[in-house]
């Protein structure tokens, strides 16, 4: 006698749950293999979305130049009524989880942190002060000078008003027409350092460093940092773009 094979409407709905589970399973691997490669071939770990990675990114507060020194115009001045700035900086910071790292605290010339190195005549000396995501501290003196003969003069220094300075967004988009790669790369913003003071002297600049957001420095061991790609030197006052230099 021929053997009655047909599956009863039981049999189906098991064979096809069993179906079911089976590419339900796969597809949850693929997709864990998937994010752990991704999670492994990028260095940086700036646009990775993992299930290890979203959340725990720390979060801050930026400003950009104009808002964080109108606050620390007034720290200045607080400390010390004739407080001169000698140069200021944003940048951002580092995050590190599973071995990657992540370079964070900024977006369109604004940054997490801003810090200032000021000078006093009246107390004879300079100090640091910092905004922090939204918080204002001052340091200890960070130099007293005695008049040795020894020492330079600090009153010969240069210095600079914040407030004749464009904002650094406005300096951060010059950089970007200028060819500055906001999608792969991340960027520190300063003035009155001594790349810009040996070039330019007194002028007000913009100092823009490039750094890679997915090959690290090798020479830099404590605080990780993208590869140092190009400085933009811009016009403190105009926005122009006065050179660039690659390294």
């Amino acid at each position: 006698m021929p053997t009655d094979t047909a599956q009863s409407p039981k049999d189906i709905i098991i064979s096809l749950l069993i179906l079911l589970i089976t590419v339900l399973l796969g597809i949850f691997v693929y997709s864990r293999t998937s994010s752990f490669q991704n999670h492994e071939n990028d260095n940086t770990g700036q646009t990775i979305q993992t299930e290890n990675s979203v959340g725990s990114i720390p979060q801050y507060l930026l400003a950009d130049s104009k808002t964080a020194l109108i606050a620390l115009s007034l720290a200045a001045t607080s400390w010390s009524p004739d407080a001169k700035f000698i140069s200021c900086s944003g940048q951002g910071t580092q995050f590190q989880s599973d071995s990657v790292t992540y370079f964070i605290g900024f977006e369109k010339g604004a940054f997490y942190k801003w810090s200032c190195f000021i000078y006093s005549a009246s107390k004879h000396q300079d100090t640091i002060i910092i905004w922090q995501s939204g918080k204002v501290t001052t340091n200890t003196a960070h130099i007293t000078y005695t008049g040795a003969k020894s020492e330079h003069d600090p009153n010969k220094r240069n210095f600079y008003d914040p407030a004749k300075f464009i904002s650094s967004q406005i300096a951060y988009q010059a950089a970007v027409a200028a060819g500055f790669n906001d999608k792969k790369n991340y960027q520190s913003l300063s003035f009155g350092m001594s790349g810009a003071q040996g070039l330019y002297g007194k002028t007000s600049v913009w100092e823009l460093h490039e750094y890679s957001l997915n090959e690290l420095d090798s020479s830099v061991t404590e605080n990780p940092q993208g590869k140092w790609l190009k400085i933009y030197y811009i016009d403190g006052t105009s926005g122009m773009i006065l050179q660039t230099i690659s390294k």
